[in-house]
């Protein structure tokens, strides 16, 4: 295991880096509902809804400053 603020996350069999490729992992069937199985058009809509929202979010984080980032980010109370 590895340790991430504090917490011990387990080894993900793709490593820890978040890519579009790794972004969700597709499934058919309902984790909500029991017996329920999705259709090829509702799972492609999804994916390119989160596929947006990832890149969405690629975009933002690329666009802060890193050294202010990290001055925010690890703040020591002194």
């Amino acid at each position: 295991m590895a340790g991430h603020f504090g917490v011990n996350i387990r080894k993900k069999s793709d490593g820890f880096k978040l890519t579009r490729d790794n972004y969700i992992k597709v499934k058919n069937k309902s984790t909500l509902r029991k017996g329920m199985v999705y259709d090829d058009s509702f799972i492609n809509k999804h994916i390119e809804n989160c596929l947006y929202n990832y890149d969405l979010n690629i975009e933002y984080f690329r666009s802060l400053s890193k050294e202010e980032f990290n001055r925010e980010f690890f703040i020591t109370e002194s």
